[in-house]
């Protein structure tokens, strides 16, 4: 079945079937252990069993990852969108390694009517919010952008710096009143991927802001900063390359201080 397509593949799946070699399969899904059982899955998932969904749902919160992993690659191979749907029940953590297959498998098929992944932007489960913000960024979901407003008051660091290299990439220009005025109650990750999306999305009325942080004690925000004067105001990028290292210096104290 890895190595044949076409009608040699469905020539298989009628003789896996015909044999009763399938029975073999579903009798796995009912061991004591783990590994069986993920044998099982796997091999229900090879032939494109579709039928076996209903038995095979049950391990979606599964104690082992290798069984939970499993079930769904089962449901995305042979569902694709469709087969998300497990993320609806998901209580135990996605890894960063199963975001990876599921998103590959994903992407091997075209043209497909990508599902509403909004209900998993407002997920309990944080492994399901950040998988849909790669969902998002991937497949280009400029219609969740009030969503992934709502996230950047996310209780979870990793979410809320998702969501904003995440608008970033979807231009979201309306993140940036609030990203500014909460600026200072940021970390610092946060921060410096708030100055990416200015760079990007920056406008003549943002330069006081820009100028209020050319002296951050953080370096890579002082190059972004400069970067972006550069380009709205010449003349000011110009004059403040003129400081002297002196001058610098007493400015990124007073800086430092006012923060």
């Amino acid at each position: 079945m890895n190595e044949v397509s076409g009608e040699m593949s469905s020539t298989i799946q009628t003789f896996y079937h015909n044999t009763g070699l399938i029975n073999y399969a579903y009798d796995r899904l009912d061991s004591k252990k783990w590994n069986i059982i993920a044998k099982g899955i796997g091999e229900l998932r090879r032939f494109r069993v579709e039928e076996a969904s209903h038995k095979i749902a049950k391990f979606i919160n599964f104690p082992r990852p290798e069984v939970q992993r499993e079930t769904q690659l089962y449901m995305v191979n042979l569902f694709l969108f469709e087969g998300l749907s497990f993320l609806d029940e998901l209580t135990t953590t996605l890894s960063e390694w199963a975001q990876i297959q599921l998103l590959e498998t994903l992407q091997k098929f075209e043209n497909q009517e990508i599902c509403d992944i909004r209900p998993w932007l407002k997920s309990t489960n944080d492994s399901v919010v950040l998988f849909a913000l790669k969902l998002a960024q991937i497949y280009n979901q400029f219609e969740v952008k009030d969503t992934l407003m709502e996230l950047l008051s996310h209780t979870n660091k990793d979410v809320r710096l998702n969501t904003i290299n995440v608008l970033t990439h979807l231009y979201g220009i309306e993140a940036k009143d609030i990203l500014k005025a909460n600026f200072n109650t940021l970390s610092i990750e946060e921060q410096i991927s708030f100055f990416g999306l200015l760079e990007k999305l920056v406008m003549p009325d943002d330069e006081p802001f820009i100028e209020e942080h050319l002296f951050h004690k953080n370096f890579e925000i002082q190059l972004l900063a400069l970067n972006i004067l550069k380009e709205i105001n010449i003349d000011k990028y110009m004059g403040f390359s003129k400081l002297s290292n002196k001058e610098k210096s007493k400015a990124m104290i007073k800086s430092e201080n006012t923060i």
